[in-house]
């Protein structure tokens, strides 16, 4: 297999994950849609990418992240997927899925923030 074709068919097996978990995400959102519960902020469940050429190790997203709430905008759920390390000192041998439980102690809504994804991951490198 030559090298364009090996790129080519990791190329094509990295939108198969992205794909997969779409559709995950899709199903824990109509769970938690059926129970009451609504997703803050928009459809959008990453941030932190590059579109630059000079920061190509951020092209595609290392999480993915949906928050939700039911009745209560200071607290909710948070859902985090994680396929890498959120720095050399934290670093996974496979993606994660989290849950917390996310609750804002001062007067601002509960939002999708890195502060989550922090908490979520972290818990699970004591493990």
């Amino acid at each position: 297999m030559s090298i364009g074709e090996e790129m080519k068919k990791v190329y094509d097996e990295m939108v198969m994950v992205y794909t997969e978990t779409g559709r995950l995400i899709a199903v824990i959102e109509g769970e938690f849609a059926k129970k009451g519960w609504t997703a803050v902020g928009d459809h959008g469940i990453t941030w932190d990418t590059s579109k630059s050429y000079e920061y190509p190790n951020f092209w595609f997203p290392y999480f993915m992240q949906r928050v939700y709430t039911k009745d209560n905008v200071k607290k909710g759920v948070a859902i985090n997927i994680l396929f890498d390390g959120l720095d050399e000192d934290h670093q996974i041998a496979y993606p994660i899925i989290s849950c917390a439980v996310a609750e804002r102690k001062d007067s601002g809504k509960l939002i999708k923030c890195n502060g989550i994804l922090w908490a979520g991951s972290l818990a699970l490198h004591k493990y």
